[in-house]
């Protein structure tokens, strides 16, 4: 379950952009539109005025240590844009090294938050102890979620079971300070347990308001409600008991009714996709589409009527052999509908994201040499008029990419997996996740540093670009 999560992609990416590698553009064989998903209405304080509805601009978040090139490394899992006293301020989650590389045993990475307001290239640390512990994790630690009013945040603590250091799923509470400035933030932190029979949980999405929680444990995945004690574990496939887990930030709705997971087969090692709907205890099967053998979801729309995800065929030795995007809607009884892609020999990564009405989708398609294990990963948007290269979406927006790889490879031989494109708000206006970044490069080392990221995007832009706007 850790190796789901930690070792997507190499994190020390090598010099090489491979940017022009692809077509820039393909037609979906299906269209995202709507699909009589209603668009949601955002919190006042996270709606975009006029003042600054054509923002747009690149923020790298910086990291916990800068004393040499192998801890240059941070990633971004979920932002928001609130507003305050001073204007709005865009605040990330996500996670960074607070030491140089992996000791054995330990793990260096603490959960974090940024904020706009605050020191340039400086995150908060965020909490990292459930019980007072101070001892090196051992488990990876990282906050995937924060509510749109930026006041909560799933997260991920430390505590002491009496002979290790255990992970344990937790929610930070946030006092922005005055005029919810958001420029020196106090946090309070609330454990929330771990399912009977499991010595360690993880937090990995919430609803828009903080007071649902979902997260995974060695038994498989939970559900927390805020004032009510325990954790409800969440039912399983017939034949995918092996640890289920909940899709990214994105695998959740707004209210927390319906949550986005996959799981592994039991006997074939095949993965699958399923909606579970806690309101009436049922389970949606997402299935392949014809003449494949696995899904991969990573995003669903804010009410859980529209999913997005990898469609591919796993050969009978294990291997990828193609696939493409597809979609299922529950206006089509969640029956896969293919969306192509800008390359089949490209796989979807796992991390991704789709606005509140299902207009725009971001994702990341890796693509890994055989001979070498080498992998290079590329962000690319989906809307109603193909796909697109993200790097070109973003210029287009007036933001200066200078030292950002978006598109970038690495080595079979690198050992972290955290950058990548890891979401979009749902409004649109903010697309975040980690990349290498030529302006961290530390003491002349020969490596550009992961960094995470949140780019400011005009409203509608992603909706919009490639000439949808008159269609």
């Amino acid at each position: 379950m850790e190796k789901h999560e930690h070792a997507r992609r190499g994190s020390q990416a090598s010099l090489r952009s491979p940017l022009a590698a692809t077509g820039a553009r393909t037609r979906p064989h299906f269209l995202l539109v709507a699909l009589a998903v209603l668009p949601l209405a955002l919190p006042a304080e996270a709606s975009p005025g006029r003042e600054d509805g054509d923002r747009s601009a690149i923020h790298g978040t910086g990291y916990l240590c800068t004393t040499e090139p192998t801890c240059a490394l941070s990633f971004i899992r979920d932002a928001t844009r609130v507003r305050t006293a001073n204007g709005p301020v865009i605040l990330a989650v996500g996670g960074s090294y607070s030491v140089s590389a992996f000791t054995v045993g330990e793990s260096p990475t603490k959960p974090i938050l940024w904020s706009s307001a605050a020191t340039p290239g400086q995150p908060w640390e965020l909490p990292d102890s459930a019980d007072g512990t101070t001892l090196p994790p051992t488990s990876f630690l990282t906050a995937s979620a924060i509510t749109r009013d930026g006041r909560h945040i799933a997260s991920r603590a430390n505590y002491f079971d009496g002979s290790h250091t255990r992970r344990v799923a937790v929610q930070v509470d946030v006092s922005p300070g005055s005029g919810l400035a958001f420029s020196n933030p106090t946090f309070t932190t609330t454990v929330l347990g771990l399912p009977a029979g499991s010595n360690q949980s993880a937090s990995v999405n919430m609803s828009d308001a903080g007071s649902v929680i979902y997260g995974f444990a060695p038994i498989g995945a939970f559900r927390w409600l805020r004032n009510v004690s325990g954790l409800f574990v969440v039912p399983t496939l017939p034949g995918f008991s092996s640890g289920p887990v909940p899709v990214g930030r994105a695998g959740v709705s707004s209210d927390g009714s319906i949550a986005l997971l996959s799981a592994r087969g039991d006997s074939d090692s095949h993965v699958i996709g399923y909606l579970y709907d806690y309101n009436s205890n049922a389970l949606t099967v997402l299935s392949p589409l014809p003449g494949d053998t696995d899904v991969q979801p990573f995003a669903m729309t804010s009410d859980g009527q529209v999913v997005v995800g990898g469609s591919f065929l796993i050969d009978s030795s294990g291997s990828w052999v193609a696939g493409q995007v597809a979609t299922w809607a529950a206006k089509g009884g969640f029956q896969p509908k293919p969306l192509g892609s800008p390359n089949p020999g490209w796989r979807t990564s796992g991390f991704g994201g789709i606005t509140a009405n299902g207009e725009a989708v971001v994702m990341t398609f890796d693509e890994t040499d055989p001979s070498t294990g080498d992998n290079t990963s590329r962000p690319y948007l989906l809307n109603k008029c193909g796909f697109f290269k993200l790097e070109e979406v973003l210029s287009a927006a007036r933001i200066d990419l200078s030292g950002w790889l978006l598109t970038f490879q690495t080595l079979a031989t690198d050992v972290n997996s955290l950058a990548g494109i890891y979401g979009v708000s749902p409004d649109g206006r903010l697309v975040f996740g980690g990349a290498p970044h030529s302006a961290d490069v530390i003491a002349g080392s020969a490596t550009f540093g992961t960094e995470g990221y949140v780019a400011e995007i005009p409203k509608d832009h992603l909706k919009n670009y490639g000439g949808c706007r008159r269609r």
